[in-house]
C-alpha cells in the first residue's frame, strides 16, 4: 500500500530539423527547442483498490525564424504538439476478475506554425472489465464512454481546418480460452 513514483524532466535543441509545413513545403533547416516533465505514479489504497495517473506538461518551440504568411515563428508552439495530456485510471482486482474507470486527457494545441488556430483538446472516458471463469477468459471494453467528437489529430492546411477524427463510442467484446 502506498504510492510509488516515477518522474522524468527533459530539455533539448534540435537543429537541421526536416519538416513538411501545414501548406507541404519541406523545410530543410529548421530549428526546435523541447522541455517537459513526464510522471507516472501509482497508489494502492488497498489490496483491491488502484488509482494510477500519467501525464506529460511539455513546451515544443520554433528556435529559429522562419516567416509564414508574414508571422515570424520564432519562440512559436511546435503545431500539433499539446502542452498538456495525461491520465488517470481507477482499479478494481478481486480474486479473477477486474474493472477500471479511466479518465483521458489531451490538452488544446495550435493547428499551424503561426500559432493562429487552436484544436481545444478533448477528455475521454473509458470502462475495462474483466473475468476469469476456470480456463476462460471474458473481457468487455467500452471506449469513449460519452460518445464524444474528437480528433486524433488536427491541424490548419490550405485555409481550412482538418481533422483526422477519432473513434467514437466503441465496445469490444472478448473471450479466451486456455489450453
Amino acid at each position: 500500500q502506498g504510492w510509488a513514483l516515477q518522474l522524468s524532466l527533459y530539455a533539448m535543441s534540435k537543429d537541421n530539423v526536416i519538416v513538411k509545413d501545414s501548406n507541404s513545403f519541406v523545410v530543410n533547416d529548421g530549428e526546435t527547442r523541447h522541455q517537459g516533465i513526464e510522471w507516472r505514479s501509482k497508489y494502492t489504497l488497498n489490496d483491491n483498490w488502484q488509482l494510477t495517473t500519467s501525464g506529460a506538461w511539455a513546451k515544443h518551440t520554433y528556435d529559429y525564424t522562419r516567416l509564414y504568411g508574414d508571422i515570424d515563428i520564432n519562440g512559436n508552439d511546435v503545431d500539433t504538439a499539446p502542452r498538456r495530456q495525461g491520465s488517470v485510471q481507477l482499479h478494481y482486482q478481486q480474486d479473477r476478475h477486474s474493472l477500471e474507470l479511466e479518465w483521458v486527457y489531451l490538452g488544446e494545441y495550435f493547428l499551424d506554425p503561426q500559432n493562429n488556430h487552436e484544436y481545444p483538446g478533448h477528455n475521454l472516458v473509458n470502462i475495462r472489465a474483466d473475468r476469469t471463469l476456470g480456463l476462460w477468459n471474458f473481457s468487455a471494453q467500452l471506449t469513449n464512454l460519452t460518445d464524444r467528437r474528437i480528433a486524433d489529430r488536427a491541424d490548419y492546411a490550405f485555409g481550412s481546418y482538418r481533422y483526422f477524427v477519432g473513434e467514437g463510442r466503441g465496445i469490444l467484446l472478448g473471450v479466451k480460452r486456455q489450453f
